[in-house]
């Protein structure tokens, strides 16, 4: 794509929306394959790369600058379609000098990816582009249908911009060295990062100390005109890059602990504890007790606790009702059905259609609850208490003061800080293995990129041998990992019904096909790592 040449005129049209529109609409489970088309074939090509994630990128500038209510909807492929099909220009502020801006550092960003088989310029582009799609699937609203809520992330552009520059950013100069390994050898960055998420914290290092720049200063002040919007997406980007270190034990427990507080215990969790019960009753008669918690003042319909008793003679399973004003436990005694499983799941199920459709009663909160501290808020060494997340509606903050917003309803996407930035994490996380989320070929492609890298790392001794157990390593990551991670998107429910249910049958699918394929998949890379890579004479 040709870059503009007169700085004050306006950024062309056409070929950035006809190009960030072939990038959007293909299909989730055959992003980034060959397809036939040109513009969004895979390639290792630097300047295609640049081109393509800068399309993107803009589009999510655009939503910024344009005053909400200009498009349909803040997704990328209405945008596209309404400036093609009305032939309107881009907002003014949005000139060639900005997007020239805009390419160098995108370029800049790419091309800091290192050559390394995994984390390359091809898996940093494809993490974009699946953050993009799934974008695209959450915020984009059609006609005459009842669009699921996002808590906010719709009419919140600049949280969109955030996250998509998180995706871009997020391995960048990642030297294909796993952050144990660089903490073993105490490596610099391990030093200076003090063994934390050391790959992740050096990217965003990276990433903004070139956006920050003087050249960049056009691309900063147009899309932050205040200060504090500045900071609000650089809070994002970092809490999302380190949210990709799912080795971090801490990060991990972290992540979990923000979406049990939005959202409650996942249905794998719940129905895990179940079935734990049932084994261990059916197994060796002990008494369990199910216990609801109820987040006082919330409206929320709480977290399932199950716990296990020594029978005796009196004692049968005990189930605590929720609702309890003074949060003692109230236990009642009685006998559980002999189908008590099927009832509880169908409960679960029920809640968490609750759950989806009506978010609007945590907006009432007690006095106690505003007092707890921990991932909603903290204190200070004054006392003073800081409110982490805002229940209600601070990611469309700006929008909703802004007087140039027209005709938005912003109170029916139910806004929650808490819930929207637990919705992104879930959407980076995702994206970050999203070939093993979409199609058969991703996954084998990317599995064996991973694995070459692996066994570079194991060759120069700065690693450990890959080979032993691949096979079976997938399918423990395929379920342990994926399908939950998979299920949890679904569990958002910003995806609607149809979109939500596609990223755990590609899972599935992925896996029974591992099952019956994946040994002679693995049999050969191992081979080609052995013929590629051989171990150095001692």
């Amino acid at each position: 794509m040709t870059e503009p040449n007169d700085d004050d005129a306006p950024t062309p049209v056409a070929p950035i929306a006809t190009l960030a529109l072939a990038l959007t609409v293909e299909e989730w489970h055959q992003l980034g394959l060959q397809t036939g088309n040109p513009d969004t074939e895979p390639t290792n090509d630097l300047e295609k790369l640049v081109d393509r994630a800068t399309a993107l990128l803009f589009i999510r500038c655009v939503a910024v600058v344009a005053p909400l209510g200009t498009y349909p909807d803040l997704s990328t492929s209405n945008i596209c379609r309404t400036t093609l099909m009305k032939q309107t220009k881009w907002p003014k502020a949005l000139t060639a000098l900005f997007y020239s801006q805009l390419r160098e550092f995108v370029k800049r960003i790419i091309a800091g990816y290192k050559d390394v088989p995994y984390h390359n310029r091809e898996h940093g582009f494809h993490v974009l582009l699946s953050v993009n799609k799934m974008i695209d699937m959450m915020v984009s609203q059609q006609t005459g249908q009842k669009s699921p809520v996002t808590f906010g992330l719709r009419h919140d552009p600049v949280a969109l911009l955030a996250l998509l520059y998180a995706a871009l950013i997020h391995d960048v100069e990642h030297q294909g060295i796993p952050n144990r390994q660089l903490a073993q050898e105490d490596d610099r960055l391990a030093v200076l990062y003090n063994d934390q998420s050391i790959a992740e914290n050096w990217s965003i290092y990276v990433a903004f100390s070139e956006l920050l720049q003087d050249e960049f200063q056009l691309v900063r002040t147009v899309i932050f005109p205040e200060k504090d919007e500045y900071f609000r997406f650089r809070k994002i980007v970092v809490n999302l890059v380190l949210t990709t270190d799912i080795a971090s034990p801490e990060r991990s427990q972290l992540v979990k602990s923000k979406w049990k507080e939005a959202f409650g215990d996942p249905i794998e969790t719940i129905e895990r504890k179940m079935k734990a019960q049932a084994r261990r009753m059916s197994l060796t008669g002990q008494n369990v007790a199910f216990r609801r918690h109820n987040r006082r003042g919330t409206g929320d319909t709480g977290t399932s606790e199950v716990s296990f008793e020594q029978p005796d003679d009196q004692d049968s399973p005990t189930i605590t009702p929720e609702g309890s004003e003074n949060g003692d436990v109230e236990e009642t005694k009685m006998e559980l059905p002999s189908n008590w499983l099927d009832h509880r799941r169908r409960s679960i199920t029920h809640r968490i259609e609750r759950r989806r459709s009506s978010m609007a009663s945590r907006n009432s909160t007690s006095s106690k609850y505003r007092q707890r501290l921990g991932i909603l808020r903290t204190v200070d060494l004054s006392g003073e208490t800081l409110e982490t997340y805002t229940r209600t509606g601070s990611l469309a903050h700006s929008a909703a003061s802004d007087p140039t917003t027209y005709g938005v309803d912003l109170e029916s996407d139910e806004s929650d800080d808490l819930k929207a930035t637990v919705v992104m994490e879930t959407i980076m996380l995702a994206a970050d293995v999203a070939h093993n989320l979409q199609g058969w070929d991703h996954m084998v492609k990317f599995s064996n990129r991973l694995y070459m890298e692996l066994r570079t790392a194991y060759v120069k001794k700065r690693g450990t041998d890959p080979e032993t157990r691949w096979f079976e390593n997938q399918i423990g990551f395929l379920e342990s990992y994926l399908l939950p991670l998979a299920h949890r998107l679904d569990d958002t429910g910003v995806f609607g019904e149809r979109n939500g249910e596609q990223f755990a049958a590609n899972v599935i699918a992925n896996r029974d096909k591992w099952l019956i394929e994946g040994l002679m998949i693995a049999q050969k890379i191992v081979q080609e790592g052995a013929e590629k890579l051989p171990l150095p004479d001692n």
